[in-house]
């Protein structure tokens, strides 16, 4: 019995301690962590030299994200995250993920759920952007990386291996606001596209077929249907059991 009783009292505090913990989390004052960080984004947005659009952030949505989100509270990441709820760049060809509101319904929280490597428990792509033609952009992480310090790995249509950019997410997020997004996509854009992107919605991409990778698609009219970006990822990025993604 004593033994028992013994067992409880550390129970109880080792539940309190969670608590506590959790507790501090939620009264950090995110405005003013993230305040500098912030500061620095809105400069970049100010001298932005591609079209962008930012979504206000959904203050609860915020909060959420920072609470279950390891990010380094003092980050550009987690600036982003907090103060927007996403942002589309040239027209929203590249879609950039924040918090989530209800005209870009995809936060980085939610979207990421369930997208882990299949068959392994650490995250090793946490997504981060997408593009219409149905590209992927996440942060590599191994599990000694912290958000702030992974590269920016792209999942292309013409390739659909892994590949880095060589940019950390501060860095990709500078590429957004005056970064050649023409150059970077040149081989995927088709006369009409921008009319196109304007009828779809973030949560949509575009199929093309046949696709880029095919020898000879850049000569042969592209067919065209819009398919949810969900769909998109499933089709790409299958949950097979053992399965292990390559990277370049």
């Amino acid at each position: 019995m004593k033994r028992l009783n013994t067992l409880l009292i550390a129970f109880s505090l080792v539940s309190l301690c969670s608590f506590a913990q959790s507790a501090k989390r939620v009264t950090v004052d995110y405005n003013a962590a993230t305040n500098q960080a912030w500061h620095k984004i809105e400069q970049w947005k100010a001298n932005a030299t591609n079209p962008i659009q930012f979504f206000p952030a959904d203050t609860t949505r915020a909060k959420f994200t920072l609470f279950r989100a390891d990010f380094d509270i003092n980050s550009t990441l987690a600036a982003f995250a907090f103060n927007s709820g996403g942002m589309i760049v040239d027209g929203g060809w590249l879609r950039v993920l924040g918090s989530g509101c209800d005209k870009f319904n995809r936060g980085l929280i939610e979207w990421n759920k369930g997208k882990s490597v299949a068959g392994n428990d650490t995250v090793k792509y946490f997504l981060v952007a997408d593009d219409v033609v149905g590209g992927f952009f996440a942060l590599y992480l191994t599990p000694h990386t912290r958000f702030e310090n992974a590269y920016v790995f792209y999942q292309g249509p013409n390739d659909r291996r892994w590949v880095s950019t060589g940019l950390k997410y501060e860095d990709f997020l500078q590429f957004c606001f005056a970064g050649e997004i023409k150059m970077f996509y040149n081989n995927y854009r088709w006369e009409g596209w921008k009319k196109e992107i304007h009828m779809i919605n973030s949560n949509q991409t575009i199929s093309c077929y046949p696709e880029f990778w095919m020898e000879g698609a850049r000569d042969t009219k592209l067919k065209r249907r819009v398919i949810p970006v969900q769909k998109c990822w499933d089709l790409y990025n299958p949950k097979v059991e053992g399965r292990s993604t390559s990277v370049k």
